[in-house]
Formats: C-alpha cells, sequence, structure tokens
C-alpha cells in the first residue's frame, strides 16, 4: 500500500538519511491530509507509515472518522474530535514515547484542534488546520484566519512553543519583499490563501518552514492532481520559534488512498536551552538593584549594638531592615528623558483647556517630535554600546532596537471587496496618494484680449 520502503509485515523504524540519525534532542513533527481512514485497514497503513517516517506527532486532516480514541498496532494513539459531515474531520497521531508527555486536545472549531504537550517543564502547542479550499466563499476563509489568530493570541500568551501545522490549501510561493517569517524557497504562483497565510504570518510573526530550507523539487510538493500532472505545495508547518527548527521537508513514501505527502519537520532542543529561555525575561520589580556589602555590614552592626534583638523575629527583622537600607536602585537610562516628558504633560495640558488652534500647539508639537527622535538616537546608540563591551551581536541589537511595525493585511478595493494580495495593496496604496496629491485644477485663462495688455499677467 505504500512507496519504496515501507513493508505490510512488520514494524521497524526506519534510518531516513545520515542527516537525520542524530538523535537525543531531536523530534519530528509531521501533517498529512490522508482522504480517509475510516476503515481498520487503511488506519493500519497509515500507522506503519508513521513509525517508519520517525514522527512524534502527525496532524491528520479529512479522516472521516468518528470521535474516539485508539490504541494502534504500534503502540501509538490515534484521537478523533468531533467533526460536521462536509468538513472531514481532524486528528492526531501520537507516538508511545510521547503519550505522558500528552496534557489535554482540545476542539477549537470545525477546522481546528489543538494539542499540548509537556516540553522541558514549559508548554510545546500544535495546532492542526484544514482550511477552507479556494473554491470556498471568502467569508469562510476569513472567518478561519480570524478564529486562528484567535487561537494562536491565546496560546502564545504563556511564551508556549507552537507550532502550527495542516492542510491550508494555499500556494505560498517566494519573494524577497517577505522576509523573515516567508523564506526564498518556496514554490508556485502564490494564490489569494497565500496572501492570507502570509499576512497571519507577519501579523503573528510565525515562520513558514516549507519556504526557508531549499531542498530539491522533489521533496517540496505534496499534493498531486488525480491526473499526475499538476503538483502544488499546498501544505505548510510554521512555528514562533524559528531557533529549535532544524529542517522541514517531505517524507517520500505516501499513501494509495490519499493525493497528499506526509510533510514533517525536524526541531531540537534541550532541557537546559528551555530553561535558560524560560527564566532569561525574569527581571526584578523597579529595575536593577545594587548591593553595598559595607553599609550592610556598619548597618547591622548599628542595630544589633543599640537594640539587641530578645528573639529570633526581631532579629530576622533586623536583618531584612539592614539589606533593604543596603540594597539600592541602579540608575537606567530611559528611553524617554524628563525634560520630553515635561513638554509631553504640556501639551496634553494645552490640548485639555481647549487651545487646539493656538500657534504654539503647532510649535510644541515640532518640539516634541524633534525631542523624541533625539531620545531614541541616544538610547540606541548606549544600547549598542552595551551590546558591543558585552560582545553580543550587533546586527540582532539594531534589529531588536527598531521601531516595530504592523503591515496591512488587508486592503479595501474602491469597489468595496477586499483584497489580501500584497502587490496590490501597494499599488491601491501607491494609486490612493497620487490622486490624493495630484494638481486637478487647470489654470484658468484670462477674459481679455486686449493687445496692450503685458504677458506676464496672462500667468
Amino acid at each position: 500500500m505504500f512507496g519504496r520502503s515501507t513493508t505490510d509485515t512488520e514494524i521497524t523504524e526506519a534510518s531516513y538519511g545520515p542527516k537525520n540519525r542524530r538523535k537525543g534532542n531531536d523530534f519530528h513533527i509531521g501533517s498529512l491530509n490522508v482522504r480517509s481512514i475510516s476503515d481498520q485497514s487503511k488506519a493500519e497503513a497509515f500507522d506503519l507509515l508513521a513509525v517508519n517516517s520517525g514522527c512524534k506527532v502527525i496532524a491528520l486532516q479529512e479522516t472521516k472518522r468518528k470521535e474516539g480514541e485508539w490504541i494502534m498496532a504500534s503502540g501509538a494513539e490515534l484521537i478523533c474530535k468531533r467533526r460536521e459531515a462536509r468538513e472531514g474531520g481532524l486528528a492526531f497521531w501520537i507516538h508511545k514515547d510521547w503519550l505522558e508527555c500528552l496534557v489535554e486536545t482540545k476542539r477549537e472549531s470545525d477546522r481546528i484542534i489543538t494539542a499540548t504537550f509537556d516540553f522541558h517543564g514549559s508548554h510545546l502547542h500544535v495546532i492542526n488546520v484544514y482550511a477552507p479550499t479556494s473554491a470556498a466563499k471568502e467569508t469562510q476563509s476569513d472567518k478561519f484566519y480570524k478564529d486562528l489568530k484567535k487561537v494562536y493570541t491565546r496560546l502564545s500568551k504563556w511564551d508556549s512553543s507552537i507550532i502550527i501545522c495542516g492542510d491550508f490549501n494555499a500556494v505560498v510561493g517566494c519573494s524577497s519583499d517577505d522576509l523573515p517569517y516567508v523564506g526564498a524557497h518556496g514554490t508556485g504562483q502564490r494564490s489569494d490563501n497565500g496572501d492570507r497565510l502570509v499576512n497571519f504570518a507577519f501579523s503573528s510573526r510565525v515562520s513558514i518552514l516549507n519556504t526557508i530550507y531549499p531542498k530539491r523539487p522533489s521533496r517540496k510538493w505534496t499534493w498531486i492532481s488525480p491526473n499526475g500532472k499538476t503538483k502544488n505545495e499546498i501544505d505548510f508547518i510554521l512555528t514562533n520559534r524559528r531557533e529549535i527548527a532544524v529542517d522541514c521537508e517531505v517524507y517520500c513514501d505516501y499513501l494509495n488512498c490519499s493525493d497528499h505527502r506526509l510533510l514533517r519537520a525536524r526541531f531540537r532542543s534541550t532541557a537546559k536551552k528551555e530553561k535558560s529561555r524560560k527564566f532569561a525575561k525574569t527581571k526584578r520589580d523597579g529595575g536593577e538593584r545594587s548591593w553595598d556589602p559595607v553599609r550592610f555590614k556598619n548597618t547591622i552592626t548599628e542595630m544589633l549594638t543599640e537594640n539587641q534583638p530578645t528573639c529570633y523575629e526581631e532579629l530576622t527583622e533586623s536583618i531584612r531592615s539592614a539589606a533593604s537600607t543596603a540594597t539600592q536602585a541602579t540608575h537606567q537610562l530611559s528611553r524617554i528623558s524628563e525634560a520630553t516628558k515635561k513638554m509631553m504633560l504640556s501639551r496634553f495640558q494645552m490640548i485639555h483647556a481647549g487651545q487646539t488652534k493656538n500657534a504654539d500647539l503647532a510649535k510644541i508639537n515640532n518640539e516634541v517630535r524633534r525631542s523624541l527622535e533625539n531620545d531614541l538616537d541616544k538610547w540606541r546608540e548606549v544600547k549598542s554600546l552595551e551590546a558591543a563591551v558585552k560582545g553580543r551581536s550587533l546586527k540582532k541589537t539594531k534589529r531588536a532596537l527598531t521601531l516595530k511595525s504592523s503591515p496591512f493585511t488587508n486592503l479595501e478595493r474602491p469597489d468595496g471587496s477586499t483584497t489580501y494580495n500584497r502587490p496590490e495593496i501597494r499599488k491601491l496604496v501607491l494609486t490612493h496618494f497620487s490622486n490624493l496629491y495630484a494638481a486637478t485644477t487647470r489654470e484658468p485663462r484670462s477674459r481679455y484680449t486686449h493687445p496692450d495688455e503685458p504677458e506676464i499677467l496672462q500667468h
């Protein structure tokens, strides 16, 4: 029932290339539209493919199987969620080694389900999606990405690792304008659903792994037409943690009952890395503080000499008081200076008093703008100097200090319809402002034709 490397007699762990034989902290997450695993024979055939692929979790679309949980012959568990008749159903295939790490599975909508795993002390969320096809109405596609954005926002609040995989029914292609979330190794001509997917990647700051890693054409396409002439890359894997992603490619074996191929991504992480990431952003309330041991020693000596403690509670209270006295808040450079804050306060008071037409308001607006620009330049200069002294990457520091801006995800056409195509959005913006600032009035001609009239008066 498979391609070249699987057999129906036994289940064995596959050796799928020397570069993927690295053991330890590597794991694979996959995605496959199975079309149907409603009967037991198809489910067993898929179980064999899944084990040989080396994946720990596989997101399945169009299972057409009733809701429930099944233990497969390999020891893995197949978890199917409730489905609508027209949607086909979603499921997770989870390897036996990862069943102990499974926290929960949840049905978010007819087209989105999630699975949460314990990941080195934090959480790893796998979101399984099945997007509407290109023939569906625009309202259905917009609703799908709105629901997906809502689920992603809720899960990303806890600084978790999120992997989104599934059949997006979209062709992304490649473009140099979409870096860094879309790579330069996509295939095909971008479709309308592809524009929606790219806009979601930009607004959520997730990377589309298929487009990042260069592969042979035979390792790129995930769907083939019934006549075998058309091949497209419409299944994708996205993540909010690009640093743990190692590879993304198509597994060449296939199911006879499906016109899709298994897409898998390889990730690498360790408990030490996750722990350091978990506590990297932890800061003390009130900023950084400095410790003065000499002051602490003198303070505690004075306290114990003047008022000797008579019980344990008084002793601990004296130590806390001395420690608080010896701890001082370190002065930190503010991004906005006090002078700028005073000007902003005076501007606020002027507007609040109703003096919006005063010429002084325009003057103070310019002063606030210039002062903010100078403060930001000083802030970037100080932070870049700190990064250079500490031996950090200046390129990453410069990228972190840039002002973040959210790109347009869609734009309304003059006829009232909505477009998600980025080149068309740029064209609409250019046309709008060109018409806005274009000279549309003609120079009036003089009504007098007297021969002695000077020529300069005509202009």
